[in-house]
């Protein structure tokens, strides 16, 4: 009987420390988690609050208007550009 009542308490034991780990497991994700939403809801708050440089619908993109800094980019863009419509008909 002495037996019987110590395997059910190293039983019972287990189970609430395996329950309690768990938990605190669980608990330190979500607090992860709270931290990296509140990081980006941060990061949300200051880009609504910066200025809006391309509002322009007829600037080029960013893309194109650095191309003439880089020649072999230009000459590139243009073969690609090439090679794609080759393929497309």
């Amino acid at each position: 009987m002495i037996s019987g009542i110590a395997i059910l308490g190293t039983v019972t034991a287990t189970l609430a420390s395996w329950l309690v780990e768990t938990v605190a497991a669980e608990k330190e994700q979500a607090e992860d988690l709270h931290a990296t939403v509140q990081r980006l809801e941060a990061k949300v708050d200051l880009l609504a609050t910066e200025p809006k440089h391309d509002l322009d619908p007829t600037s080029p993109p960013i893309a194109s208007r650095h191309l003439d800094q880089w020649p072999c980019l230009t000459v590139r863009l243009s073969q690609l550009t090439r090679a794609a419509e080759a393929e497309g008909t």
